[in-house]
């Protein structure tokens, strides 16, 4: 038996987007990656003491930001 360990509480996050790189398009190396706005969004998700933020994922540098102050 499984159980899981999925916050109570709901969070709520609003994301403010830049133009995207992914597969599909590649884009140029400034722009925010697929896999960054995963890894940030896997981070607020794994952080329980987030419950509402907006975060701003402009470029690339933004969501490293980002990460690094999620990760510590």
């Amino acid at each position: 038996m499984t159980t899981s360990t999925a916050p109570s509480t709901p969070i709520h996050l609003t994301g403010v987007l830049g133009p995207v790189r992914s597969r599909v398009v590649t884009g140029k190396p400034t722009w925010v990656g697929a896999d960054e706005i995963g890894a940030v969004t896997v981070a607020l998700s794994a952080d329980r003491a987030q419950s509402s933020r907006e975060v701003d994922l402009t470029d690339s540098a933004s969501a490293q930001a980002a990460l690094a102050e999620l990760l510590g």
